[in-house]
């Protein structure tokens, strides 16, 4: 934070996370430039004929307690006896996989709740499932969920500081309060008995990406770099 206040310029991700510094005596411009879209996810979504989605909800990440993705099973839980066809593949490693595993276990869901460790391209999951959730207390800023957007799924996300409502938009996704499992169950719910909803969720979010293609992300930064240069020549 102290070399923050010798900057000339700040890079940001989020248009929140700008606000919440604007409000630090920093006297360098602000400048929000969002992570760009991986050129592979982008050519993520299923062709046509392809075969239906699968009741499957994906998750990404790696498997770390702010990830909470416990939230996800406790959430997932509450559903299975009504949606029996239905299961989770969550995507990463990391300390909290032994713990999630033994969740999986209490809940007699172990046939259900698949711990898939690393995964090198996640979206080629997300393709196939029908339901992306996020379920992080905190984010700089969710590749998750624009490889989610442009695999063609639905997705319900916590609405934590600082990425997930800038990514999601207002008629991209299902938000709900971090760390609230009723909540998180109650937007699974809504969108496991709605493929209508699904599918026009998908649908605006999908249109929505043009802002995170690498072309215009890299135009971006190009811009900003050159105006500092200029600044510093003054």
């Amino acid at each position: 934070m102290h070399t923050y206040r010798l900057a000339d310029s700040l890079v940001l991700q989020t248009e929140r996370l700008a606000s919440d510094i604007a409000q630090l005596p920093i006297p360098g411009r602000l400048t929000v430039i969002p992570n760009p879209l991986s050129p592979a996810a982008k050519h993520a979504v299923p062709a046509a004929g392809a075969p239906p989605r699968a009741d499957r909800i994906v998750a990404a990440g790696r498997l770390v307690a702010h990830k909470r993705y416990h939230d996800l099973i406790d959430a997932f839980a509450k559903l299975a006896d009504e949606f029996p066809t239905w299961e989770i593949e969550i995507c990463g490693d990391g300390p909290e996989r032994s713990a999630l595993q033994a969740q999986a276990e209490r809940y007699g869901l172990t046939h259900r709740v698949h711990l898939l460790g690393h995964v090198l391209e996640p979206w080629r999951h997300m393709q196939r499932a029908a339901i992306v959730a996020h379920c992080a207390e905190i984010e700089g800023f969710c590749n998750t969920l624009t490889e989610a957007l442009s695999a063609g799924c639905a997705v319900v996300t916590s609405d934590c500081p600082y990425g997930p409502r800038e990514v999601v938009g207002t008629d991209g996704g299902l938000l709900y309060p971090p760390g609230d499992v009723d909540a998180l169950a109650a937007q699974l719910r809504r969108l496991m008995l709605d493929e209508s909803l699904r599918m026009s969720l998908a649908a605006s979010g999908r249109a929505s990406l043009a802002r995170f293609e690498v072309d215009r992300v890299a135009r971006q930064w190009f811009d900003e770099m050159a105006r500092a240069k200029r600044q510093v020549r003054r």
